[in-house]
């Protein structure tokens, strides 16, 4: 469980409060909502030690990468995590700009674009997924691509 699991959630829906008619009046349409503040750097600050430990747990180095796909929250965020990894902003690629935010989807909607757009990745490619998810529990993981 992250430490921020209480920080935000969807609060209306599912079984512990159906979205009815009564509870979407008094409560709102089923959304994310925040709940408590956690800090605006969380991503930027855990991101890039995170994504040096998987690299170097595999023998790289994060120049060793070719692409860097992140949740799709803020762009800034992916500019500021990039410049601290020392990586140029050309190997990654963002969709929230296209779509706004779409959750879990976002990574595997940022690289299908990425493909889409004939950019990459390539065969032979390094390829890093980097998330956060619900509670701020983040996780990194490395591919190799072979398509």
């Amino acid at each position: 469980m992250g430490e921020f699991h209480d920080a935000l959630g969807v609060y209306t829906g599912g079984t512990f409060r159906p979205a009815t008619p009564e509870v979407v009046n008094a409560q709102g349409k089923p959304r994310v909502q925040f709940v408590r503040k956690f800090p605006a750097t969380f991503n930027s600050e855990r991101w890039p030690p995170l994504i040096r430990q998987v690299t170097a747990r595999a023998g790289l180095t994060v120049d060793d990468v070719n692409w860097f796909f992140f949740t799709q929250l803020n762009v800034n965020t992916i500019k500021t995590v990039m410049a601290n990894l020392g990586q140029p902003l050309s190997k990654t690629h963002w969709i929230m700009d296209k779509w706004g935010y779409t959750g879990s989807a976002c990574i595997p909607m940022a690289l299908d674009d990425a493909v889409e757009r004939g950019k990459g990745p390539h065969a032979g490619d390094h390829v890093i997924f980097c998330a956060t998810g619900g509670g701020m529990a983040i996780g990194c993981v490395l591919f190799r691509w072979t398509v």
